[in-house]
Order: C-alpha cells, then structure tokens, then sequence
C-alpha cells in the first residue's frame, strides 16, 4: 500500500509532463507523438492503480470468464415463452379490508437447448399487472404457491401450468374485463458454464432493495 501511493503521484507527474511537453514541442521537436502517446499510457497506469479493485475487474482471466459466460448462454440459453395471464377474482383466500385478491392461470413453456440438464426454480417468479383507470394506476403482484422446481433434460421442452395468487397496491380494484398491461420476472435458471440468470419479459418491476442486518 505504501509503495502504491508513491508510485502513484510519481507517475501522474511524469505522464503530465511528458503529454505538456508533447503538446508544446508539436511544431519542431522529433517524436512529439511518441511522448504523448508515452505520457497518456502512465497516466492510465496511475489512474489504474490508484482506483481500488480496478486490477481485479479489468484482469483478463475475470474479463476472459465473463465473455466466455456470456457467449455460452448466446448459445446454449434456454428459449420461453408465456401465455398471457388469464385473472379471476379469488373467492378462496381470506379477503383484508379494502383488499381483493385475484388468481392468475398461464402457462409457461421453456426449452432446453444445452447439451447438459437445466436446472432452477420459480421460487421468485412474479406476474406483474398493471392497469389505469382513469387518473389511478393499479398495481397487482401475483405469486406461485407452492414454488415449482425446474429440472429440463438435453434438447427437451417442458410446458409448466401455473396458477398464481396475490392482491393489489392499492384501494382500487382491478377491472378483470379492461386490458391491463402485463409481465412476467423470477424464472431463475442455471446454465451449466453460465451461472444463474433471472428470465423476465414485459412489465417489469425494480425487486425492493435488500437491506443488511
């Protein structure tokens, strides 16, 4: 650490002076591209070692397993697709004061296109409803229960029947017979070489901010 914050305005300096120099000496002196190209190089070097965890997210192993992450799920990622949600009113679930709970029936269809087992769950997976009426905006999050797991074989499609449950934000109720905007979040998914991902499509809806104990 006390090495690095030697280096680091020794370096800014001479960069500095050196693309200076460079930029004066233009109109006559040999070389004056040599040295600012030199002089800008040790002001990146500076500016690289002085901001911390840069030389771990610019390593080019870590940047090597990024692309190559990225171009297997290109590949080799699942294709899904979902029917639009077809919304009823709830007449099973206790209703809360001022409250109307709703189910939601789709159906969500996903191939597996690797060469190894998909793999995942719908744990976290939300249909998102939306719908304006007049100046007010409904807001309804519908939820699986219980969660479904998610086990595809090689080159195999499997079709999943949801039913889902949940309630809306607000005062308001949902009109079930006006359209309403619509999405689907929280497919997580595993790729064998490619990590976890969440599938989402449509409205989509930011996940609260976790916040540490």
């Amino acid at each position: 650490m006390g090495r690095r914050k030697t280096l680091v305005p020794i370096l800014a300096t001479i960069g500095t002076g050196l693309v200076v120099a460079a930029v004066v000496s233009l109109l006559g002196v040999d070389w004056p591209w040599l040295m600012l190209i030199v002089g800008i190089t040790l002001i990146f070097i500076a500016v690289f070692i002085s901001v911390p965890n840069t030389a771990h997210l610019l390593s080019p192993i870590r940047l090597y397993k990024q692309i190559r992450r990225a171009c297997i799920w290109w590949c080799r990622g699942p294709q899904w697709s979902s029917s639009k949600p077809i919304i009823s009113l709830d007449e099973i679930s206790p209703t809360n004061i001022g409250q109307t709970n709703y189910t939601a029936t789709l159906s969500l269809i996903i191939k597996n296109r690797d060469d190894y087992t998909l793999i995942g769950a719908l744990y976290s997976l939300t249909v998102n409803i939306e719908q304006r009426l007049g100046r007010n905006k409904v807001t309804c999050l519908l939820r699986p229960n219980p969660s479904y797991q998610i086990e595809i074989q090689p080159h195999q499609e499997e079709t999943y029947q949801l039913v889902l449950f949940g309630a809306c934000s607000s005062q308001r109720s949902l009109d079930i017979k006006k359209p309403y905007n619509w999405g689907i979040q929280g497919i997580t998914v595993s790729v064998s070489g490619a990590g976890y991902r969440d599938l989402h499509r449509g409205l989509y809806f930011k996940p609260m901010p976790q916040v540490r104990l």
